[in-house]
């Protein structure tokens, strides 16, 4: 947390390393403020709410899908040890 205050505080703003990943993090965040400034300025609002759903469906479809990848490895582990419970209690 310390990190993230000394990254975004405005006195240190400049001494942010210029990588792709801040690039990239710069630009979305540039984009979000126009769309905001779009939406309260009332111009197509319907859009932005669109792209908004759009993206939180695919987020919660990501953490579906990683939770789902998880859950299945931990039950594949699970299936081993009680295969190997058995193996050893015959």
């Amino acid at each position: 947390m310390n990190t993230m205050k000394r990254i975004f505080s405005e006195e240190s703003l400049t001494c942010v390393p210029k990588s792709r990943a801040y690039k990239k993090a710069l630009a979305a965040l540039s984009d979000a403020a126009q769309d905001i400034s779009a939406l309260f300025a009332g111009s197509d609002a319907n859009r932005l709410f669109e792209r908004y759903q759009d993206a939180s469906a695919e987020v919660q479809e990501l953490i579906c899908t990683e939770a789902f990848r998880q859950g299945f490895h931990l039950g594949r582990e699970l299936q081993e040890e009680i295969s190997e419970w058995e193996r050893d209690c015959e």
